[in-house]
């Protein structure tokens, strides 16, 4: 199952804000390119999805039917692949 645009648009928007924070404050430790920072940052913002974190209100995530945190399948369905 692939992630539907709007889960990859609101991951990239959370990465963005997570790299943007954690680099943007005084860091003194090894500098890291910006795409190995935005692959890290990707990994924090889809386990914060997956928990139910929400960037806004502006952004609003499909809800599977059965209520499984990682499917975003809208559509009925007899069971969610993981």
């Amino acid at each position: 199952m692939s992630t539907p645009p709007e889960v990859r648009r609101l991951i990239d928007a959370l990465a963005d804000d997570i790299y943007d924070a954690y680099y943007g404050i005084e860091y003194r430790g090894p500098q890291y390119s910006r795409g190995q920072g935005m692959q890290a940052a990707r990994y924090l913002a889809r386990k914060l999805i997956r928990r139910g974190w929400r960037k806004t209100a502006d952004y609003c995530l499909p809800r599977c039917p059965h209520g499984t945190p990682t499917c975003y399948d809208p559509a009925p369905h007899d069971h969610c692949e993981l």
